[in-house]
């Protein structure tokens, strides 16, 4: 919590020592895709948005602190065994004894998301392409706080034949959430559009890799190794 803590704050001593040269705003939507998964997990990817705070270092160099949103849905084989819940171990014991039994059947589906929210730096060096038209490749890093949740829909149904009958319910079952703070730098290219003095749209294609830190920082719950998103949005310049 401690190193959390340093990071935010050390983010945000970062933006306030260019807050005077306050160059641009930009808000993008984010759609993202897993290149290098982990923890067998496949077809990876998110939607979510980026808001960036570009301050100018000089006349083409710039910095900016970026934030957001992403929720990652994906696919794991063998996701029950892989979320090591002990409390699904024993009560499967249970499911299990009761499906012996003719009368009962059951259809269990499990489902995950990861909820991201980035924070980092990115350096960048703008080249002038005309008088509309700037691109702009960027490097940084920063970290990523990351919430994983679980659950396992559960079908039932109990027939009646006596009396020609189905009892059908269906619950949640809802497991233990995983979370963590990796770390992660970045490398992308940006091009602006200005349409109108000041206003620009943008698009932007960047290239992640989270570092490997073992049981630190929550990487051996992560479940990429590298990233590649898309973002497309509005910039306000000051």
């Amino acid at each position: 919590m401690k190193k959390v803590i340093l990071s935010i704050a050390l983010l945000f001593l970062l933006a306030s020592t260019a807050m005077a040269q306050l160059d641009r705003v930009e808000i993008k939507t984010d759609y993202s895709i897993g290149l290098s998964e982990r923890l067998a997990v496949k077809n990876s990817s998110s939607m979510g948005v980026i808001a960036s705070l570009r301050f100018k270092l000089g006349e083409n160099l710039g910095i900016s602190l970026n934030s957001g949103f992403q929720q990652y849905s994906f696919s794991q084989d063998s996701s029950l065994a892989q979320w090591d819940w002990r409390y699904w171990n024993y009560y499967y014991e249970f499911v299990q004894t009761t499906l012996t039994e003719d009368e009962y059947s059951a259809v269990l589906s499990p489902f995950q998301k990861m909820d991201v929210i980035p924070v980092f730096l990115t350096v960048d060096y703008s080249f002038t392409i005309n008088e509309t038209v700037t691109i702009s490749p960027e490097l940084g890093g920063g970290i990523m706080f990351f919430t994983r949740r679980f659950y396992v829909t559960e079908d039932w149904a109990r027939d009646f034949e006596s009396i020609d009958y189905r009892f059908a319910y269906s619950f949640r079952n809802i497991g233990p959430e995983k979370s963590g703070n990796p770390v992660f730098f970045t490398a992308g290219i940006n091009c602006d559009y200005e349409f109108s003095e000041d206003y620009f749209l943008s698009a932007a294609v960047n290239y992640r890799h989270i570092l490997n830190t073992g049981e630190n920082l929550g990487y051996n719950l992560f479940p990429l190794e590298n990233s590649i998103s898309f973002n497309l949005g509005l910039g306000f310049g000051y």
